[in-house]
């Protein structure tokens, strides 16, 4: 029971009322009062206590977005930052001529054509981003600036930086004076700056308000050589970034876009036929180049800023990366496997240094990762890195976005000539994947470091690559053909980049590399299969076994008494075991339920709830479509690897110390547990050892003892790292050191919680640990697997995995299909056939794992991602009523649009379970143990458990009130709608007092009949809603002038036209819709819905289908289940429905997300 006070701002009302907020009671929790605040926008000054602290974390650096209620937003890359852009490249090698400026003049008129590729602001000029990375213009530079000429004529290096500046004269004064300085430290000198020629007039308001002052700075390095002067102009720039940062000068005060000897990068905010007239370097023809990588910036629901536009300093990316949190905390964790240097050791060591230091968070040098910054950025920040420490460029990406090797996708027929070949390519990307997990999601990547220039797609190949070459070498890569006009005579190859393809040129020799060259390049690098098989070792299924994991050690308790009484204690109800674990274990998939929910949130009921349900999973949205895991599930994989590890950088000889186990689900059984375990220590694979703690707690501390118990395993688990174990396991199945239960693990029995322990919820340990051992800078040297009694779904397991697990043990899901299957319904269903004959304990179980498993899979689709090792971590969930106490103790950096349940209210809702477990007996009594499951009803409507928004009862009130025209009962249901339990956040909202607003006189409103014209139903297929209902809504909608909407399922062409004049008779009963006997039509009236639907499907989609349509929608995503694709029954497959949708009667059908053919603007 809880009692909430609730905040919102009066301004997300209707522009006619003004709205306030009640505080609604609740009453109190048993074990204490529970006290509740959503403050939302204005509440900061009355919960303080919600307010993040204004010091850096020191792992995190920037948190995010903290709004003025004090509530988390999370960062905006994570939130809102998602980009969908055109990208290509020119290349004309040397060997097809000198540099010149028609490649720029190709490039800029391939760049003004992908304007639609971008995004225009409301002043109708300003763009989101635009630019060209390309050769340094050193002909033009030349006979402008004296220094740079005298340092080419004589054969001194000489390095160009593009720098933003200020528009402040004093703030861009001390940027320069601090750039000089800076460069006396790097051991270089600022000979010269120049002031980049533009032209702000033909800026938009929007681009003119930001607009930075431009200059060219020139760097030379007395007495470094070539590969000395590389490195130390690359620690230059990051120190400028450091010394910025603590001067504050933020990025749109000081950003170099670019500093190097042989590329530069022009960018802005403006749209793409502009920018050769900003830049008039660009259109100069004393701007000679030999390629140029153009961009063009579509930034979806976020601000543009100039540092932002692409290219970046060695890449431009077209896509999304939706793992970008986890990528960014695994590089902070992975910073930690290298040697701690200062700025003096990198300037002064060999070339090697970068494989052997950690350059991420040096004092002095600007973050390599930064959360302020865009995917974009950041992936571009770390490949230049990796390409600065000695990597090729093509290696470094090959590992950063592999190819979908797994699941025999390379390397599986032997009767291939390059057999051999790919399996050293599959070697090479089994050896990094542990090491360096995927930037994971739609990406095509145009990339150059001035030597080499090249291209890639992901895995996925959901964007477009397509590449010309000509007679003279010059290739051309695009994300549309025809940008370029081109005679057909002079080309020699047209081709497309495939999923997880990539070509490269090399600028000098014009050596062209295929996809096929490049993997025997990288194949020959190492023998990669040979360090595979002395690195990573497999994990063997094994059988499930009928034992169960928890004994009672009490003689006179019954083995299914144990189960349920455990299964209480961890939060179950009779709805998961009899709606969702029965279905996992005789069909082997998750149970299909209608969608929405319309239970209250997690943080509005009544009743108790396990923290995952108070997590949101985020969904791939506007330019990133889901992946299909039915069609495309062989680019997914489940696999992953868990010991300590090296760094990526690494020599190869040092990370193949590593010892590594591979698994190939994320659900592991007792047997495999044990195997597992066994794997570590002196007499497995891996040195480092495993070790087993335990989550429980004394609960004699109460709720509120449970931060105190969370912070102390954290620190446990740090210090058992910091000896050497390798593995940990985090058991709310192990007891608690001292306790008389560790007799029973030596007698090789376990018994569940007693009546004097509690658990730590198993996503609040997971998180609480994973982040601890990131600031401890210990997380790559352990891996974590959690053995818990809370897990029985796939969001379970999902958040789990996403908060820092490698695997997890379900142990009590287990036991309790086990005891399912020695039900008596569940044996009478086997023995009429009702479920599978051949249904034992081994089965069973085996289908409950397959289903987690494609459950899991799906979860990942549903973001566009396609690997779970890319997941672990990557916290791609939204928190719905957690407050910021516990969100700072368990789940840093996981968003949050209001607070909610701090840590000592979490303890609460965990008492209730335990005290339902171990009910305090009447005075003089025995405990009784519970006899069964907890009934909430949290899916299933019944009376006198959980609130249902649409009951049974609304229904038969609003349906006898419209069949008998009665406005008593009318007024009846909607009085029982106004008085409802508080289900969700909107009823928390009243309207408020007369007088509070000035009303609108009736004059300046438009007209009844004119509003309604505006009025559009949700998308609804025909299915989903019977025949008679789906006509009826739309006869209705087009009745008012409104529009219906089909859904996904089709219509019946005799819908198509208007009822013909003489069709209805006098009781308004029509001889074309005869089915709809309840009358009331007319001569005229149209079931034709106004809006047709297309889902990837195609579902009932015919030219006639289309024709009829006034408006077409095409279906991106469902609104009721994000990022998955409709499903309907086979028993909802009648004939009609199958005739109408083009399908076979009684057969389920599903359309899956939609692919990229689906939503691509392409078509």
């Amino acid at each position: 029971m809880r009692a909430f006070v609730v905040s919102l701002l009066a301004a997300a009302a209707a522009p006619t009322a003004a709205f306030r907020v009640s505080p609604v009671g609740r009453g109190q929790a048993r074990r204490g009062p529970t006290q509740r605040a959503f403050r939302a926008r204005t509440s900061i000054r009355t919960n303080p206590l919600w307010v993040r602290e204004a010091q850096r974390v020191p792992y995190t650096q920037d948190d995010g977005r903290v709004d003025e209620r004090g509530i988390y937003e999370g960062r905006a890359f994570d939130t809102s930052e998602r980009d969908g852009c055109g990208v290509g490249f020119i290349a004309q090698p040397e060997n097809a001529g000198e540099a010149n400026h028609d490649v720029m003049k190709k490039a800029l008129n391939a760049l003004g054509c992908m304007e639609h590729r971008g995004a225009c602001s409301s002043d109708g000029i300003s763009g989101d981003g635009a630019g060209v990375l390309t050769d340094i213009p050193w002909s033009l530079l030349e006979d402008e600036i004296p220094e740079v000429k005298d340092a080419r004529s004589n054969g001194r290096a000489i390095a160009m930086g593009m720098v933003f500046f200020s528009k402040n004269e004093e703030e861009r004064a001390e940027g320069k004076k601090l750039a000089e300085e800076t460069a006396l430290i790097a051991g270089l000198k600022v000979v010269a700056w120049r002031e980049v020629p533009v032209d702000e007039s033909i800026l938009g308001e929007a681009s003119a308000a930001t607009v930075p002052f431009i200059e060219q700075m020139f760097v030379e390095g007395p007495g470094l050589d070539a590969a000395q002067f590389k490195r130390a102009s690359y620690i230059f720039r990051r120190q400028i970034r450091g010394a910025a940062d603590f001067k504050g000068l933020g990025p749109d005060s000081l950003y170099i876009c670019s500093l190097g000897e042989k590329t530069v990068t022009y960018k802005g905010m403006v749209n793409s036929y502009s920018l050769g007239t900003f830049y008039k370097d660009l259109v100069d023809p004393r701007f000679k180049c030999r390629f140029a990588i153009y961009h063009r910036r579509f930034s979806t629901n976020t601000t543009p800023k100039w540092p932002l536009a692409q290219p970046m300093r060695m890449l431009g990316h077209n896509g999304e990366i939706n793992t970008l949190l986890g990528n960014v905390n695994w590089m902070r964790a992975r910073s930690a496997a290298q040697d701690s240097c200062d700025i003096s050791q990198l300037l002064d060591s060999d070339n090697n240094v970068f494989q052997n230091c950690d350059t991420s968070f040096i004092d002095g040098m600007g973050s390599l990762v930064d959360t302020t910054r865009s995917d974009s950025a950041n992936m571009d920040s770390i490949f230049e890195l990796y390409s600065k420490s000695g990597r090729p460029m093509a290696e470094a990406l090959r590992f950063m976005v592999p190819e979908a090797y797994e699941n025999g996708r390379v390397g599986a027929d032997p009767t291939s000539p390059d057999f051999e070949m790919e399996k050293d390519v599959v070697g090479f990307y089994d050896f990094h994947a542990p090491l360096q997990e995927a930037w994971d999601g739609p990406a095509l990547i145009c990339f150059s470091d001035g030597d080499i220039l090249g291209a890639t797609l992901d895995r996925n190949g959901l964007r477009p690559a397509r590449y010309t070459r000509l007679k003279d070498g010059t290739v051309y890569l695009m994300s549309e053909t025809g940008v370029v006009p081109l005679d057909d005579g002079d080309v020699v190859e047209k081709g497309r980049l495939g999923p997880g393809q990539m070509i490269n040129v090399d600028l000098k020799t014009g050596e062209f590399k295929s996809n096929q060259d490049i993997r025997k390049m990288i194949a020959k690098s190492q023998p990669w299969r040979e360090l595979v098989e002395n690195t990573q070792f497999a994990l063997k299924f094994d059988k499930f076994g009928d034992a169960y994991n928890v004994i009672d050690s009490d003689e006179e308790a019954t083995r299914s008494t144990t189960v349920i009484r455990n299964q209480v204690a961890f939060g179950w109800g009779v709805e998961d075991l009899t709606m969702m674990v029965s279905a996992m274990a005789s069909t082997g998939g998750e149970a299909t339920f209608s969608m929405g929910d319309d239970a209250p949130l997690a943080v509005l009921s009544d009743r108790p709830h396990v923290l995952y349900d108070y997590f949101r999973q985020r969904f791939a949205q506007v330019t990133n479509p889901p992946i299909d895991p039915l069609r495309e599930g062989e680019v997914m994989s489940l696999k992953m690897f868990l010991g300590p590890r090296g760094h990526v950088l690494n020599d190869v000889d040092d990370a193949s110390t590593t010892r590594l186990v591979s698994i190939s689900s994320p659900v592991l059984n007792g047997p495999e547990l044990t195997q597992l375990k066994s794997k570590f220590g002196a007499d497995g694979v891996s040195p480092a050892t495993a070790e087993t703690m335990s989550t429980r707690f004394d609960s004699s501390a109460g709720a509120g003892g449970l931060e105190a118990a969370v912070k102390a395993l954290a620190d446990k688990v740090c210090e058992r790292v910091r000896d050497g174990v390798g593995l940990v396991v985090l058991s709310d199945l192990a007891p608690l050191d001292g306790s008389d239960a560790m007799k029973d693990i030596a007698a090789g029995t376990t018994r569940g919680l007693g009546p004097n322990e509690a658990y730590i919820p198993p996503l609040a340990a997971v998180g609480a640990v994973h982040h601890a051992l990131i600031e401890q800078g210990l997380r790559m040297r352990c891996s974590l697997v959690v053995e818990t009694g809370q897990c029985w779904t796939t969001h379970h397991v999902a958040c789990l995995v996403g908060y820092g697990a490698s695997a997890v043990h379900p142990w009590l899901a287990f036991d309790a299909v086990r005891e399912w299957l020695n039900l008596k319904g569940t044996k009478m269903a086997i023995s009429k056939g009702t479920l599978p004959a051949d249904l034992d304990d081994e089965k069973a179980l085996a289908n409950f794992r397959n289903a987690m498993d494609k459950g899991v899979l799906k979860i990942l689709s549903k973001m566009g991602i396609s690997l779970l090792s890319t997941y672990q971590g990557a916290q791609i969930f939204e928190a719905l009523g957690i407050g910021g106490e516990l969100l700072d103790l368990s789940f840093k950096g996981t968003p949050t649009r209001v607070g909610g349940l701090n840590t000592e209210e979490l303890g609460n809702e965990l008492f209730t379970f335990l005290d339902r477990a171990y009910p305090k007996p009447p005075e003089g009594e025995e405990a009784v143990a519970p006899k069964k499951l907890n009934e909430d009803g949290f899916v299933k409507v019944s009376n006198k458990l959980e609130h249902h928004s649409n009951s049974p009862q609304l229904a038969k009130q609003l349906h006898k009130s419209i069949r008998h025209k009665d406005s008593d009962m009318y007024k009846e249901w909607s009085n029982s709608l106004r008085n409802r339990p508080i289900t969700a956040l909107r009823d928390l909202l009243e309207i408020g007092p007369d007088g509070s607003r000035e009303p609108i006189p009736l004059d300046e409103v438009e007209s009844v009949d004119e509003i309604m014209k505006r009025f559009v139903t949700g998308g609804m297929s025909l299915g989903a809603l019977s025949r008679e209902c789906h006509e009826t809504i739309a006869l209705a909608v087009n009745r008012i002038g409104g529009k219906s909407n089909s859904g996904e399922g089709g219509e019946d062409k005799v819908r198509d036209l208007p009822l013909p004049k003489g069709d209805t008779d006098a009781n308004g009963v029509s001889s074309t819709l005869p089915h709809l006997k309840l009358g009331g039509l007319k001569d005229g009236d149209s079931a034709s819905s106004k809006i047709k639907q297309i889902a990837s499907g195609r579902f009932g989609v015919t030219p006639a289908y289309l024709a009829n349509a006034d408006q077409l929608e095409i279906k991106v995503a469902q609104g009721a289940k994000p990022g998955e694709g409709g499903q309907l029954p086979g028993p909802k497959v009648s004939g009609y429905i199958a005739e109408v949708r083009g399908a076979v009667e009684g057969v389920t059908l599903i359309s899956p997300p939609p692919h990229h053919d689906i939503y691509s603007i392409e078509d």
